[in-house]
């Protein structure tokens, strides 16, 4: 019977937490929306949200970043491009090698 309970609770926790996982992507690519579409407080609502959830979330850091930087708060911008190069700096050098963190379908978004 304990075997039977330990799977289930398994089963469980493992559901909650691609749950979980889907949910900070999701807003995550919410921000992004906002941001493109320059709603530059929703955007940063948005990535927070995620930083909250998951303070080691490079790529948030790094969109929050950019959003702060596009609403002229350098002090910010910094302390989260900071933040990039601790975590992920791969994905800081992708940045700054000019390749795009912006899916093409987004950007066609953002433009409507």
């Amino acid at each position: 019977m304990r075997k039977i309970w330990i799977i289930i609770t398994f089963f469980l926790l493992g559901n909650y937490a691609v749950s979980f996982a889907q949910y900070v992507e999701k807003r995550v690519l919410e921000g992004n929306v906002h941001f493109l579409s320059q709603e530059y407080h929703e955007a940063l609502n948005a990535y927070s949200e995620v930083l909250v959830q998951n303070p080691k979330h490079a790529e948030a850091y790094l969109r929050r970043g950019l959003t702060f930087r596009a609403i002229g708060d350098s002090e910010r911008y910094l302390l989260d491009f900071q933040q990039v190069a601790k975590l992920d700096p791969e994905m800081l050098f992708r940045y700054r090698t000019g390749r795009s963190y912006f899916p093409a379908s987004l950007k066609e978004k953002g433009k409507e």
